[in-house]
């Protein structure tokens, strides 16, 4: 079972292939931080770690992310599973977390109001109690709620199914 697929992925490695070698140019960088909502005085440390990282490696996360499945395994998986996605997360992701989640016997997923991608960073006590709930295994904080009901399951082929 596929999550949702990310439309036009050869597209989508195609613009990551012309956008590789710019990952780790300044305004790409600050960019990218802006957009995860990097804390002005974490910046230079974002910077510096975001330079240090592999020249393929940003390659390499945009190819998963484009071709990525739950494993045929999920099924009979003892682990627990927590898909957890920030409400303001694109909707691909958001919708995605069913799916996920239900691939596992184990599985669940939530969504945190208010935030984006970087809900860690933007909730972070949050984010702390959300962990140790699922180390845990304890009741989840009750700002996460059920993600919407209007998910769209993926078809064999892995396209999104008609709606």
């Amino acid at each position: 079972m596929n999550v949702l697929p990310f439309p036009h992925p050869r597209l989508m490695r195609l613009s990551g292939r012309l956008l590789n070698p710019f990952m780790t140019s300044g305004p790409m960088l600050r960019a990218n931080a802006r957009a995860l909502r990097v804390p002005p005085e974490d910046l230079e440390a974002y910077v510096r770690e975001a330079r240090s990282v592999a020249p393929g490696t940003f390659l390499r996360v945009g190819s998963e992310l484009t071709t990525y499945g739950v494993p045929a395994e999920a099924g009979s998986s003892p682990c627990r599973l927590l898909a957890v996605a920030g409400e303001r997360e694109h909707d691909l992701v958001r919708r995605s977390l069913p799916v996920l989640a239900g691939a596992f016997p184990r599985g669940r997923a939530r969504v945190i109001p208010g935030v984006g991608h970087a809900w860690n960073g933007e909730a972070p006590e949050l984010f702390a109690e959300v962990l140790l709930a699922q180390v845990a295994d304890r009741p989840l904080p009750p700002a996460l709620v059920e993600p919407a009901a209007d998910v769209r399951f993926p078809s064999p082929e892995g396209r999104p199914a008609p709606g």
